[in-house]
């Protein structure tokens, strides 16, 4: 749902900022950049070393700007973090536009607090991020930092497995980028920016983005029609900065959210033998869901499953069923400099999210929805109880907060004090919109219909002190702690009708500890030489229960929040050597890695965490439960190889190199007693088990990922007096990278009939960026996905039910990933 006044906006703002790089032109001499000239630090900047102590911890992994450009056609941030160390992506797409999602060491997304500058991005109610709803954020993106494991305090609410940051670039240059890949996906993207230097040392930036994704989907009718924007203005003096963010977008993508039954899904592998037994688990699937009010309740529908691609198969047909969704966020920093040592910041941000799912429904019965029977024309006794209709769910949410944080630094430590709040307003309701049976008259009189309505409110308020101090120049630790107040509650109802009526508050306190432990440096040599860093943590969190633990209960089974013990152990260290970078002054030297290596251990030990049980309510929803005891363990590993290095004078200078890049996690992930329940459609009875040390579901015992980067780099440099003038570079890469990961259980019962099997795929990219000058170039990237066609799904669910005997029978569906595909992109940056 586009906003034309938005559009216009950021069309008339684009053109005045072109105004101002025309009129400021004279302020540009020797290719000098006035942007930099005064050395301002970033308001973003400010924000990160204000809200992360642990930024260069063995847990964490950062991805700057060129990285991220490099990977960018137009598939969404958790795609392009899916070589991270223990990091698993889903897409329902199948080929990483659209919906995706990101899970860390097995955790899910809504145990990944996202922030963009520090403030936070989850939705306050599911928990989870919808990437879809910002496309093409990663083009605004400095840098993205992933830290697995509990997080600082960043922005009040406490991480509870991984924290994903994202810091928005202060760049002002300008480009435009062009996509185009397998599937029929395109990307467009066009930023303008501009920079102005005012008198007494102030500053004035703009900044404005507007990107447009398209894309059909590897699987049926699983199409992307993505906008998105992002636009500041900022302005700065040597004591004082204010800045001002907008970004978000609307989005529109046909549903892909059912998924494949496996017995579909198997008729289409290539490593197997189809046999009449497959054909015949296909038939017996059917059967079991097939008929009024079923799974399969048409001639359509059986003719889609048995007739669709294996690897596509989409159960809905209805045109419009789609996702619709707008969501903007505009975000105010203010910072204040007090004095050489203190620093104040704040934030006051600003979400807004609308939007609906259409749905079609085949045969539908009226009273559902609170409407009438249909009267037959010309009949007074002859009504009509059941129709086919569409329905559309709404949510439209409002979250407005406010950062604020105090910081203080000495020679040795650094003292941060804050509080941070929001207040959270979202509103649920159901429209039938459509009744196919209906005469004029009915239409008149009872539609549109909205059918049901709740509201939910959610308060979060936390203050926090941190505290790092370094005891020498290779000892520092670190304290942090967090008080955090969580009011949710919610009433109306739901969309079976069915009343809601939740209250929560909730306290928690939450303390994390660390240190970092700089060894020596060896010299073995002149040229060589070994550094390395010891770090450790303790954190403890809690997360209070999302809304569908409270809508899907029942009074007697009150969701309990989660508590994490998490400990973390790990060392880094790289190896380095000497070397003259250019053959005019032989003093340019500097030490580059020839091997780096992280290694991280790690103990994650729960109390009360939620789990799925495989127990329905009464409208066949899936439940999760609290599980007393569960634990995640294991030990990731981190590293980079240079196989060469050399360097050739070639018109002007010339450089390559070949690094071997890799990672590695292996992990135990253990529920002490899961429980599992069964609904017994014979006798409408629930049956009860437990399963003693199960594996938790989602969660793969290896996940690695091995590779190569090879980079040929050119340029020329101009010197006077023994003093570089000015360089202008160009580099061409080659990244080829395969992911492993292991078997991952769909439910909690360890049952191998309900897993999705260890899988791997395979990536090349190629990149070649061309430096016309200091201030512009032409970038040109080729990247094949899946680069040998393997066949695997990335994502799936279980449930299941008896009929009558002991026997589960159980339902299993997946999300199968593209087959090899391509994204070719052609940018110019002025």
């Amino acid at each position: 749902m586009p906003n034309k006044n938005l559009l216009l906006f950021f069309a008339i703002l684009a053109t005045a900022q072109s105004g101002f790089a025309q009129k400021d032109a004279s302020k540009v001499k020797n290719n000098i950049d006035t942007s930099k000239s005064e050395n301002f630090q970033s308001i973003e900047e400010v924000l990160i070393k204000t809200n992360q102590i642990k930024q260069n911890s063995t847990n964490n992994t950062i991805i700057g700007k060129r990285e991220l450009s490099s990977g960018n056609t137009g598939r969404d941030i958790p795609i392009l973090l899916q070589q991270l160390p223990n990091v698993i992506t889903t897409s329902d797409a199948g080929n990483g536009i659209g919906y995706t999602g990101i899970r860390v060491r097995g955790s899910d997304a809504t145990r990944t607090n996202v922030t963009v500058n520090g403030v936070p991005i989850n939705d306050a109610e599911s928990q989870g991020t919808f990437w879809v709803n910002m496309p093409d954020l990663v083009s605004s993106a400095s840098s993205i930092t992933l830290q697995r494991g509990i997080g600082t305090s960043l922005s009040g609410a406490g991480a509870f497995g991984a924290s994903l940051h994202v810091q928005t670039d202060e760049s002002t240059e300008s480009k435009v980028n062009l996509s185009y890949g397998s599937f029929n996906s395109l990307k467009f993207t066009a930023q303008i920016g501009n920079s102005i230097q005012l008198k007494n040392k102030k500053q004035l930036k703009f900044n404005s983005r507007v990107s447009y994704i398209q894309s059909d989907g590897f699987i049926d009718r699983a199409s992307s029609d993505l906008l998105g924007y992002l636009t500041s203005a900022s302005y700065y003096t040597p004591t004082f900065s204010v800045k001002l963010l907008a970004f978000g977008g609307t989005q529109k993508t046909y549903q892909a959210w059912y998924g494949i039954p496996i017995e579909k899904y198997n008729l289409g592998n290539p490593n197997r033998k189809n046999t009449t037994s497959d054909s015949t688990a296909l038939w017996d699937h059917y059967i079991r869901n097939a008929g009024i009010g079923f799974t399969y309740q048409n001639s359509a529908d059986s003719l889609n499953l048995f007739n669709s691609n294996p690897d596509k198969f989409n159960y809905y047909q209805y045109s419009n069923q789609t996702d619709n969704y707008q969501q903007n966020h505009v975000h105010l920093y203010l910072n204040k400099k007090l004095n050489n040592k203190s620093n104040f910041n704040s934030t006051l941000y600003y979400t807004h999210g609308e939007g609906y799912y259409a749905e079609y429904r085949y045969n539908d019965k009226l009273s559902n929805y609170g409407l009438p029977n249909i009267t037959i024309p010309d009949t007074l006794t002859i009504s009509m109880s059941n129709s086919n209709l569409t329905r559309q769910r709404w949510l439209n949410n409002d979250l407005i907060g406010v950062n604020i944080n105090y910081s203080f630094e000495t020679e040795k430590s650094f003292f941060t004090a804050g509080v941070a709040a929001n207040k959270y307003i979202g509103q649920h309701y159901g429209i039938v919109d459509t009744v196919y049976s209906a005469t004029p008259l009915y239409i008149k009189q009872n539609l549109p219909n909205k059918y049901y309505q709740n509201t939910s409110y959610k308060t979060d308020i936390s203050v926090f002190l941190k505290y790092n101090h370094a005891s020498s120049s290779m000892f520092n630790y670190y304290l942090d702690l967090q008080g955090r107040k969580v009011l949710y509650n919610g009433n109306g109802t739901e969309n079976a009708l069915q009343p809601i009526n939740f209250n929560s508050n909730f306290t928690f306190f939450n303390p994390k500890g660390g240190f970092n432990f700089k060894n020596p440096t060896i010299q073995f040599s002149e040229n060589f030489l070994l550094q390395g860093t010891l770090d450790g943590s303790i954190g403890m969190g809690y997360k209070e229960p999302a809304r569908t633990d409270f809508t899907d209960n029942n009074v007697i089974k009150t969701p309990k929040p989660e508590q994490l013990i998490d400990y973390e152990l790990g060392y880094q260290f790289a190896i380095l050597f000497k070397r003259n970078y250019n053959y005019t002054n032989d003093s340019e030297q500097k030490y580059s890695s020839i091997f780096t290596m992280n290694l991280n251990g790690y103990y994650m030990d729960y109390r009360n965490q939620l789990v799925l049980s495989g127990d329905l309510n009464d409208v066949g929803s899936a439940l999760r439960v609290n599980v007393p005891k569960s634990y995640r363990t294991g030990i990731e590993i981190e590293g980079s190889a240079l196989i060469f290095d050399h360097i050739k004078k070639y018109f002007g200078k010339f450089s390559h190199e070949l690094r071997l890049i890799g990672n590695i996690a292996l992990s135990k992930n253990i529920i002490e007693n899961a429980p599992a329940s069964w609904l017994d459609y014979a006798t409408y009875e629930k049956v009860d088990s437990n399963f003693r040390n199960a594996p938790i579901s989602y969660s793969p015992n290896y996940v690695s990922s091995l590779g190569f980067n090879y980079t040929v780099y050119f340029w020329n440099t101009v010197y006077s007096d023994h003093k570089r003038v000015s360089t202008t570079k160009s580099n061409l890469s080659f990244r080829l990278v395969t992911k492993f990961i292991g078997k991952q259980y769909l439910d909690n019962t360890g049952d191998e009939t309900r897993k999705l099997n260890d899988y791997n795929f395979s990536e090349l990219m190629i990149n070649y960026n061309h430096a016309i000058s200091r201030k512009s170039s032409i970038n040109i990237k080729l990247q094949i996905n899946n680069l040998f066609n393997k066949y695997y799904a990335n994502n799936g669910y279980t449930w299941g039910y008896m009929n009558g005997n002991r026997n589960v029978i159980q339902e299993v569906y997946l999300f199968p990933s593209a087959s090899r595909n391509f994204n070719f992109s052609v940018g110019y940056t002025f």
